[in-house]
C-alpha cells in the first residue's frame, strides 16, 4: 500500500506526464522568430537533476525560467517540497500554470531582474536565437546570488569557470552548477 507522500509523487508525474502529452503544439503562436517553441524537458532527467541541485541548494526557493505549463514546477514542489515560482511570456501558459496552484507570472526573461531571489534556478533553452540565448545565460550566471544551483539544458555555452561543478554532461549541453562567493 502507498504511503500518503508516495500517491502525491505518484499523482504529480502522471499528471505532468499527461498535461506535457496534452499542450504539445496547443499553442503554435509560442513559438516565433527569437522563441523556442513549448519542448517538455524529459521528466526522469529532470528529477536527476532536481536531486542533485536540492542537496547543493541553500534553501527551498525554485524558479523556473521559461515555465511553460508549470508541469516541471508540478514536480519540484511534490516530489522535492520546493517552494516553486515560474514565468513565461506565453498568457495561456501562465494561466494553466497557475490553475496547477502554482506561483507562475508572465515576464521576459531577457529583462525579469529577480534571478537573485532564488536557490535554485533551472531553465531550458527558452531563446531560439543563440546571440539572445547567450546573452540570457550571461544575466543569469550574473544576477544569481553566490550559494544559488543553476540546473539547465540546451545550452549555448558553458557556465563561468568560477562556478562549481555539480553534474556536468557537456555532450548533451546540460548540468547543474554553483554559484561560488567571489573571493
Amino acid at each position: 500500500m502507498r504511503s500518503y507522500r508516495q500517491a502525491q509523487i505518484a499523482l504529480a508525474l502522471s499528471t505532468a506526464t499527461e498535461q506535457e502529452r496534452s499542450w504539445q503544439g496547443k499553442v503554435p503562436e509560442a513559438n516565433d522568430e527569437r522563441h523556442i517553441p513549448w519542448l517538455p524537458f524529459p521528466i526522469p532527467e529532470f528529477v536527476a537533476l532536481t536531486a542533485l541541485a536540492a542537496a547543493e541548494a541553500d534553501g527551498p526557493r525554485f524558479l523556473e525560467i521559461g515555465c511553460g505549463i508549470g508541469t516541471k514546477m508540478l514536480l519540484a514542489q511534490a516530489i522535492f517540497q520546493l517552494d516553486v515560482t515560474g514565468f513565461d511570456r506565453v498568457p495561456e501558459f501562465v494561466e494553466q500554470a497557475c490553475g496547477n496552484g502554482l506561483n507562475a507570472v508572465r515576464a521576459d526573461a531577457a529583462t525579469w531582474d529577480g534571478y537573485g531571489e532564488f536557490d535554485i534556478v533551472w531553465f531550458n533553452r527558452p531563446l531560439r536565437e543563440a546571440a539572445a540565448e547567450a546573452a540570457l545565460e550571461t544575466r543569469v550566471w550574473e544576477l544569481t546570488a553566490p550559494g544559488t544551483v543553476v540546473m539547465c539544458a540546451n545550452l549555448e555555452a558553458r557556465p563561468p569557470s568560477s562556478w562549481y561543478l555539480i553534474e556536468d554532461d557537456w555532450e548533451a549541453r546540460r548540468g547543474v552548477w554553483q554559484k561560488l562567493p567571489v573571493s
